[in-house]
């Protein structure tokens, strides 16, 4: 089985540079156009299913790189939530929070920002929602799941054996990807970028 793990297309927030987890923003044209290039390049894949975040940045990646296909919500595949941050600039956060910044290097797996979630807990959402999908769907060759750049960095960690603050070491750029191989129930990656 091989598990395509996708980062949505640019969205409204990333173009203005706001910390967005849970709020609701759409894409921008650059991401429409991303995530049409994806579903150009991954043309010839025949996906068994087809799964996204709610919101809206995901979902609509998804729904152009399925080309017209069916796409699952799955609650468990959104952004980290940022609490008071969301919808903040670094520096307004930097402003508004003058102790967050050292908290936040000092502690990045465990540190929450106010009224949010830490990477510990995104990574045991985003761990529960992997094994999951791979319970559920034991005989398909291969699944797509559209998520945000922090829940499939946590994702991969998980997938590939590692803890928590493995996650910091991934990097999905909008419309970025990374495809996992599941042979004989161990995770090889397989390619990132």
């Amino acid at each position: 089985m091989k598990l395509y793990l996708l980062r949505h297309g640019e969205s409204e927030g990333n173009r203005q540079g706001l910390l967005c987890g849970w709020t609701d923003v759409p894409l921008t044209q650059t991401g429409r156009a991303q995530a049409e290039a994806t579903r150009k390049k991954w043309g010839s894949v025949a996906f068994d299913e087809i799964f996204s975040s709610p919101l809206k940045r995901a979902g609509e990646t998804a729904r152009i790189v399925a080309g017209g296909r069916m796409v699952l919500a799955v609650d468990a595949l959104r952004e980290r939530n940022m609490g008071e941050f969301e919808g903040l600039t670094w520096d307004e956060v930097c402003l508004r929070y003058p102790g967050a910044p050292d908290a936040w290097s000092e502690d990045p797996v465990r540190y929450a920002p106010p009224g949010g979630e830490s990477i510990l807990e995104v990574y045991a959402r985003c761990s529960r929602a992997a094994d999951g999908l791979l319970a559920g769907y034991p005989e398909a060759e291969s699944l797509l799941i559209v998520s945000h750049g922090g829940a499939l960095a946590c994702m991969l960690a998980h997938l590939l054996g590692q803890p928590p603050e493995s996650a910091l070491r991934y990097r999905f750029d909008n419309c970025g990807s990374a495809v996992v191989e599941i042979i004989g129930g161990f995770a090889v990656l397989n390619r990132l970028g």
